[in-house]
């Protein structure tokens, strides 16, 4: 600027005044060229970051985030940073010199010629011919500058043309912050000083929350849990695979306007998109100024992938709400610790000592009075447990271990069976779908088995008489204590204790001579009826207990001897009828083999008068025959062997109530036994046998159409009968045997009588000789 001014001082002062007067205006005009560009992109940088901050409001979407107005924001610096430095401050740092400045004026002016930039760049001449034509150029140079209007030289059309584009983009601006201050603050705070204030908006939404549907698993009610609300950091909610959602969004009813639905937006997890309108739900709420919507649809409806979605309510959108599926609680693994009743307990055989046992799905049974533990452990860390006992209806809470994942629910004694069902809360607010169910089944301890009956004995006995039991006694944990009880018409029962050996009776008997001896002593007499059953009790020392089994209970009617063999003899005659009923029958078998043996010789008379019959069919017709009547003859003699044991069991019994009831007949004891019943026993096992083998194979014969012959089977047949009538005659010496007992007694019973008699009338007679 210095050399500027130096080169001027030889000019004329007019000149010099043109010069820099041209210089300032040459300034002046950068100055405004560079400020109104600024002011130009200042005023189109405000209107288009105000079009992209709020346009999205009116199309239901968000203001522009931070990071996108701090890019704005920095761009529009750079470019304004930009201009002032190439428009504004490189321009005015350029040094104008004078013959610059003079050739733009004679550009406009040429009537100059070259004048003035002759004038500015001559040197000082030293001849006086030089100075002469020096001084005579400058002042043409001064003569034509007074003519010169420095604000022509400048083009002033684009900077009016900047200027009113200054205007037009800032005029509005002033009349933005007229007409609406509050939004242009907004806008201010929001571009300039990058602060979050949103726009305000014609309406007003709110996500409440969402509810997950449930269905009772004892009822089948559908109802809703509890309203759960987003995470405020994340935005977030889980809930389990497959879960029904129920998303509940609110309208403020202050706001201008309340939308008629509300707009959801979302994005699965396999990139699909899609949107849903959420209806209102119920009436406007006037205490909380709330409008409610609600929706349950696709795709918050057996939900299997985590959703992303945005609510839009008119002009107002809330965004990034997340929902995230994860497995529902479950328990994995279930163990009944059990310490059982110690009446139970073997330590020798390590029987019922305290074990764990695993659970099955369909239910464990375990003997009541045991002590349990049940321990359980989850897929998942929980929070709490519901626990519902199906019996009493009654539902506790409890907590799991510090790690979540385990927990422990105790029964002091198993009663009954009870049926559990487990609810389980994890940590991310799931309620498993099902309880999980656990059934345990109180086996009751049952009562001994006494299969025991009384053996030897009829209905009917004798007041010496000795009753004999046999059989076994079970119990899973073994017998306390064993009895005889007994009630002798009405009196009370009494009993009579004694000693099993192994779970059996063995030589155990009811024996009522010992009786009479007894305290208090027990006398039967004839003519009444008794009652005996044998009792046993177990372990069992819980309440309830001891449990007590027994056997049939057995009725018998006490009878003198001689009635008891009345009774017996009658037994005898009924047996002797089935038995000689048997023997007619095996005698019918004989005749049946005889004219088997007649046929396969060729002598069956019932084919002898078959003269229409031919030889082969005759052969044919006998084959046939013969078939039948051996096997008629098997089944038969099947039939009388298991009758036959059947009488010979019947007088073994017999002769065993004889011995039982004491009576003095061992002669007759005697008879039954190696006359009849031995016999009869021995025939079943060897004479019948060889019978069924001879028919067998003679049945076996004639199937495969062998030469056969019913001469062994007829031999075996009368070797059986033989047997057998031998047997029959001792039973019909028996009965005259019997008989003539039976006119002994009468005869003993008519002398008794008679003496009786002989007492009464002697006794009479000395009555009258006193008289």
């Amino acid at each position: 600027m210095a050399a500027e001014v130096n080169k001027t001082s030889g000019l004329a002062p007019e000149v010099a005044r043109l010069i820099a007067a041209l210089r300032r205006r040459i300034r002046w005009h950068i100055t405004w060229d560079g400020v109104l560009t600024a002011i130009i992109w200042l005023g189109l940088t405000f209107w288009i970051g105000l079009a992209l901050d709020y346009f999205p409001v009116l199309v239901w979407a968000n203001e522009l985030p931070y990071g996108v107005r701090f890019v704005g924001l920095s761009l529009m610096g750079a470019v304004l940073t930009l201009i002032f430095y190439k428009l504004l401050l490189r321009r005015l740092i350029v040094p104008l010199r004078d013959r610059s400045m003079a050739l733009l004026i004679e550009r406009q002016y040429g009537d100059f010629e070259d004048a003035l930039t002759t004038a500015i760049e001559m040197p000082t001449m030293s001849t006086a011919s030089s100075k002469e034509m020096m001084s005579t150029t400058r002042q043409q140079a001064a003569d034509k500058s007074r003519n010169v209007e420095v604000h022509t030289l400048l083009q002033r059309k684009r900077l009016w043309k900047k200027a009113v584009w200054a205007i037009l983009l800032m005029a509005p601006v002033a009349g933005f912050y007229a007409t609406n201050a509050a939004a242009f603050e907004i806008w201010l705070r929001r571009m300039y000083l990058l602060e979050n204030q949103p726009w305000p908006r014609t309406a007003r939404v709110e996500m409440l929350g969402l509810q997950v549907e449930r269905v009772s698993p004892r009822t089948g009610e559908v109802s809703f849990t509890s309203l759960r609300i987003f995470d405020s950091n994340d935005q977030t909610i889980k809930v389990a695979l497959g879960s029904n959602v129920l998303l509940r969004v609110a309208a403020d009813s202050t706001a201008k306007r309340i939308p008629e639905y509300c707009r959801l937006l979302y994005a699965l997890d396999d990139g699909s998109r899609g949107q849903v309108n959420i209806r209102k739900y119920g009436p406007l709420n006037e205490v909380d100024h709330q409008q409610q919507y609600s929706y349950i649809g696709r795709p918050f409806r057996g939900m299997l992938g985590d959703i992303r979605f945005d609510v839009i309510g008119y002009d107002h959108r809330i965004r990034d709400f997340h929902i995230q599926v994860v497995e529902s609680p479950v328990v994995t693994e279930t163990v009944l610790d059990c310490v059982f009743p110690t009446y139970m307990v073997d330590g020798t055989s390590g029987q019922w000592t305290p074990r764990k046992i695993d659970y099955r799905s369909s239910g464990v049974q375990i003997p009541a009075g045991t002590r349990i533990k049940v321990r359980m452990k989850s897929n998942k860390p929980l929070t709490s447990i519901t626990i519902y006992e199906t019996q009493g209806e009654s539902e506790t809470q409890m907590k799991p271990s510090d790690d979540g994942m385990n927990f422990t629910f105790e029964i002091d004694a198993l009663l009954t069976s009870k049926t559990i069902e487990f609810t389980l809360h994890d940590r991310d607010e799931i309620t498993s779908e099902r309880p999980h169910r656990v059934f345990i089944g109180a086996v009751e301890d049952t009562p001994p088995e006494v299969d025991v009956i009384v053996t030897g004995i009829g209905t009917a006995i004798t007041p010496n008489a000795r009753l004999p039991i046999e059989g076994e006694v079970k119990d899973d944990y073994g017998v306390s204590e064993s009895w005889f009880e007994y009630r002798q018409g009405d009196n009370e029962a009494a009993k009579l204790p004694f000693v099993l050996t192994d779970g059996t009776p063995k030589n155990i008997a009811l024996d009522f001579r010992d009786l009479r001896i007894a305290t208090p002593p027990v006398e039967l007499v004839a003519g009444e009826k008794i009652t005996i059953q044998v009792k046993v009790s177990d372990k069992m020392d819980m309440s309830g207990g001891p449990n007590i089994g027994k056997n049939d209970l057995v009725s018998l009617d006490i009878v003198t001897a001689d009635e008891l063999i009345a009774i017996l003899e009658r037994r005898e005659y009924a047996q002797r009828r089935t038995y000689e009923h048997i023997l007619d029958e095996l005698t019918q078998t004989r005749d049946t083999l005889v004219r088997l043996r007649e046929s396969l010789a060729g002598r069956d008379r019932d084919l002898l008068d078959a003269n229409d019959l031919t030889d082969e069919e005759t052969a044919v017709r006998r084959q046939a025959l013969s078939i039948l009547r051996a096997q008629q003859a098997l089944r038969q003699s099947e039939k009388s062997r298991q009758e036959t044991a059947a009488v010979a069991g019947s007088f073994y019994l017999i002769r065993e109530e004889l011995v039982n009831n004491r009576v003095d007949a061992e002669d007759r004891q005697q008879r039954l036994k190696d006359q009849i019943a031995d016999p009869l026993m021995q025939i079943t096992t060897t004479r019948f046998p060889d019978l069924d083998n001879e028919l067998q194979l003679l049945l076996d014969q004639l199937t495969e159409q062998k030469e056969a012959t019913a001469e062994e089977a007829v031999a075996a047949a009368n070797l059986l009968l033989a047997d057998l009538n031998t047997v029959l005659e001792s039973m019909l010496d028996i009965e005259t045997y019997n008989e003539i007992i039976e006119i002994v007694r009468s005869l003993i019973e008519d002398q008794d009588d008679v003496i009786q008699e002989t007492r009464k009338q002697r006794r009479k007679a000395a009555l009258d000789l006193i008289e």
